[in-house]
């Protein structure tokens, strides 16, 4: 209980300065082979473990709660050129070197059409220095008819590690499809009772960038 004393502490803090309005605990699986940094599971998996607040954020907090770094620096930017600040604050509970990994959260405006809908997370990427998802994966995230969309960031010590698209469907989304796109083996049935426990309707797709590549994850 000790070893966790200091991120339990930070997420009762965060709670109480955010004024959250919920708050979320996770677990994340990663089974691409070198994709973690964390705790490394059976068969090469790697988790990560965490918290999400989502409160009453601004870019002066904003400031406050991330790494400093030159990545940082640039999200700030996009605060100074009129983008909302995020929804959403999480953290890992495994720190790596002392330090806390975070991620940010960000709404989406709404839209009646889908890819209107796509469109503002797809500036983020360029935003933030990804190049542009290729014309067949934009067209097969389309497909998948999302209702509604968010951006997630998140940070380490040494600047950005990850960037997400995420969407919220009723469909079945065709992630096998995608994953074609982006050269990443479908491994959805590796995962032991996941279809079970799931179903065939899928909560949310994230279509995301980081050191490895674009991948997509359930």
């Amino acid at each position: 209980a000790d070893k966790f004393a200091a991120e339990v502490k930070h997420l009762n803090d965060m709670v109480t300065e955010l004024q959250a309005a919920d708050t979320t605990l996770w677990c994340r699986l990663n089974m691409r082979s070198g994709g973690g940094t964390h705790a490394e599971l059976k068969g090469g998996i790697h988790a990560d473990v965490g918290f999400s607040v989502r409160g009453h954020l601004d870019w002066a907090v904003v400031e406050l709660l991330m790494p400093p770094n030159q990545d940082a620096d640039m999200l700030l930017t996009l605060g100074e050129e009129g983008y909302p600040p995020p929804c959403v604050y999480g953290c890992s509970l495994l720190p790596v070197a002392g330090r806390r990994p975070i991620f940010l959260e960000f709404e989406l405006p709404a839209a009646q059409d889908c890819l209107r809908l796509l469109l503002p997370g797809l500036s983020f990427f360029r935003a933030l220095g990804f190049a542009k998802p290729e014309d067949n994966v934009i067209h097969k995230l389309n497909a998948c008819k999302p209702k509604k969309c968010k951006f997630r960031v998140a940070l380490g010590s040494e600047g950005l590690t990850r960037a997400a698209l995420r969407l919220y469907s009723g469909l079945k989304a065709p992630t096998k499809d995608l994953t074609k796109l982006v050269n990443v083996e479908y491994c959805l049935d590796d995962v032991p009772g996941l279809q079970e426990a799931f179903g065939d309707r899928h909560v949310h797709v994230d279509y995301s960038a980081d050191a490895w590549g674009y991948s997509v994850a359930l």
